[in-house]
């Protein structure tokens, strides 16, 4: 029938046939029927009320498709990548977090964004934002191979930390244990050295207070790096001052 029709042709036909069911439905249950012009007036209403009804809740436009801004930048082909960032609002004490999935040609995949309310510094914050955006790729299952927050401090200290099981690794271990088996040979007070070949080469020192005598910068120095092991030992410069006097300071980083 379309191909006999054009448009507003089609749309008379369709509102006839319909109009004249509506007749017969009225005659089967009422027994009355309409005139054959009342029924044609009948399809003409209902016509220009459908045309009107089309123009009022006509679909909205297609979405955009949204690329990523200039100067962001794209992760490897084929790879995901994962953006965030925070607002800090001191009135309401509170942090707006957002993030956003895009591919390796800039698409846009998922976007997030949420208000969490209370108090919280920037880093804080923008690891909330961070928690959000990794919550939103593992919910929709993308695989995100990079993460890029727009606080430096926390892409810092993400940085800072490398895989234990490494030449770095190795390298970091054999530092402190010639920072621990030095101190002890040299009565000074100071030691440094270096291990290993870049990327992965390793700086390390110690010193002791001039006061202080070869047994306690021993002691303080061993101390010290014990306690860098056990608290900062992925990151790649970690520095330890003595809580109480400042008896020494012990130091290790990626040259």
């Amino acid at each position: 029938m379309a191909g006999l029709f054009n448009p507003d042709e089609l749309g008379q036909a369709c509102m006839l046939i319909w109009a004249v069911w509506e007749d017969r439905n009225s005659f089967v249950n009422t027994g009355k029927a309409k005139e054959p012009e009342s029924v044609v007036a009948r399809a003409n209403v209902m016509l220009e009320e459908f045309k009107d009804s089309v123009q009022v809740f006509s679909p909205p436009p297609p979405i955009p498709t949204f690329r990523s801004p200039s100067d962001w930048l794209a992760p490897p082909p084929g790879q995901i990548k994962l953006n965030t960032c925070a607002a800090f609002n001191r009135i309401s004490r509170g942090v707006s977090v957002g993030a956003t999935i895009r591919d390796s040609k800039g698409m846009v995949l998922a976007v997030r964004s949420n208000r969490i309310l209370g108090s919280f510094s920037k880093e804080i914050g923008h690891l909330l934002a961070l928690r959000e955006g990794l919550m939103l790729a593992i919910r929709l299952r993308f695989p995100v191979s990079i993460a890029e927050c727009s606080y430096t401090n926390i892409v810092a200290a993400l940085g800072n930390h490398r895989n234990t099981d490494s030449t770095y690794a190795t390298n970091r271990n054999l530092l402190l244990s010639s920072l621990a088996s030095n101190i002890t040979v040299l009565k000074s007070g100071f030691y440094n050295t270096t291990i290993g070949q870049e990327p992965d080469k390793v700086y390390g020192l110690t010193l002791s207070r001039g006061d202080v005598s070869s047994k306690d910068c021993n002691s303080c120095v061993n101390s010290r790096l014990q306690d860098i092991m056990s608290t900062c030992h992925n990151q790649k410069e970690p520095s330890m001052w003595d809580r109480d006097p400042d008896l020494c300071f012990v130091q290790y980083a990626v040259l």
